[in-house]
């Protein structure tokens, strides 16, 4: 399969346990422009999201987090 080089460093992120899509961005050192590369690998079928809880959603100022892991695809994407 064809991965960019973000698309290779958000599935090497997402190898070590689900995480939310700014905190990818913290660990890549990437601004928000790299969302394209998680729908890219949604839609390839590497990831998946879900909804966080919204239990905390007056101190994060209405928005919950979306959270990203590696399917089963994803997680063979390492032994190819």
């Amino acid at each position: 399969m064809n991965l960019n080089n973000t698309e290779k460093k958000i599935l090497n992120v997402l190898k070590e346990g689900e995480d939310y899509g700014v905190g990818i961005a913290r660990k890549l050192n990437k601004d928000l422009t790299f969302y394209t590369d998680l729908y890219s690998l949604e839609s390839k079928g590497l990831i998946q999201s879900r909804w966080g809880e919204e239990r905390d959603l007056e101190n994060r100022g209405g928005a919950r987090k979306k959270y990203y892991s590696l399917t089963e695809a994803g997680k063979s994407y390492f032994s190819e």
